[in-house]
């Protein structure tokens, strides 16, 4: 998983950065 989309989903789940599945 590229870190821009860890960044982006740590934008939208500030408690579950780590959120892909």
């Amino acid at each position: 998983m590229p870190s821009s989309q860890v960044h982006r989903t740590s934008t939208l789940f500030p408690a579950r950065p780590r959120a892909g599945s």
